[in-house]
């Protein structure tokens, strides 16, 4: 797949669970909220949204580790570890608050594999205590990445732009080759459809298609297939390849026109302004 959307990411190490099993649960606390009666009364309740959490601080040999962790109101979360702007780790599952606790269920886990989220596998329930709640932030006892051991970490409430509808564009000159090549890298975004494609010159040689949506900062895409131009007859076969899983590029800088997109590369990335107005 092209490298500007699929790449693959190197395994990490992962030194202790995200969120950990009930065996090493970092608060000793029962892990059933309907018999657990030690805990203190009258916690304010976390407010369901997106919350990013900065790990920076535990260990500066890793700059710009973070994570972003979607709580839902139906009772469901997702929670990404991030490194460099690219999510490498998922945890997804159920959550309950009871007073100064929150109980995780039914999780599920699995590590970012060419460039792809899936073969997701079961993990325990486990229990993180939590203080300091307000309305837009709160902070968390977990086991990190980083150390064998719990940190409180803070996490504040984020509020994203949305994606809007319509054909965005970034362009760029190759001088690679022999002669400069430009390149177009075109996304057209239209209900829940994404198809994306890539120009050299006037033609047309690569083209991805799926359905996207949008989780916290990240444009996600599913359901993805792709083709590349056949170049001894110069046009596109109906071979298309698929793929099982989510791609997750992360974003900054939305409006009405235009959005910036984290391009990956192996020593580093860069980010590219996608814009309305350079669209066909």
């Amino acid at each position: 797949m092209s490298k500007r959307i699929l790449i693959a990411i190197s395994a990490l190490v992962v030194a202790g669970c995200f969120f950990g099993g009930e065996s090493d649960s970092p608060t000793g606390i029962n892990n059933d909220p309907k018999t657990n009666d030690s805990l203190p009364k009258a916690v304010k309740l976390i407010t369901p949204g997106i919350y990013l959490a900065n790990y920076d601080w535990i260990d500066s040999t890793r700059p710009g580790l973070e994570s972003e962790f979607l709580i839902n109101s139906a009772g469901t979360f997702s929670h990404y570890y991030v490194g460099d702007n690219e999510a490498f780790l998922e945890t997804r599952g159920k959550w309950l608050q009871r007073d100064s606790a929150l109980y995780f269920s039914e999780l599920e886990e699995t590590e970012v594999s060419g460039g792809l989220f899936n073969n997701f596998t079961a993990a325990e329930d486990d229990t993180n205590a939590v203080r300091n709640i307000t309305d837009t932030s709160f902070t968390r006892l977990e086991w990190t990445i980083l150390r064998q051991k719990p940190y409180w970490i803070s996490y504040v409430r984020k509020t994203y732009s949305q994606l809007t509808e319509g054909t965005y564009q970034y362009q760029t000159i190759d001088s690679s080759d022999t002669v400069p090549v430009t390149r177009r890298y075109k996304i057209d975004l239209k209900n829940s459809d994404y198809n994306y494609s890539e120009i050299a010159d006037t033609s047309e040689i690569y083209q991805i298609s799926a359905k996207f949506s949008q989780i916290g900062s990240f444009l996600a895409i599913e359901g993805i297939r792709d083709r590349a131009i056949d170049t001894t007859t110069n046009t596109f076969l109906d071979n298309w390849r698929s793929f099982t899983g989510a791609n997750l590029t992360r974003m900054q800088v939305l409006n009405d026109t235009s959005f910036t997109l984290w391009t990956p590369g192996f020593f580093g990335g860069t980010w590219d302004v996608y814009s309305k107005s350079a669209a066909d």
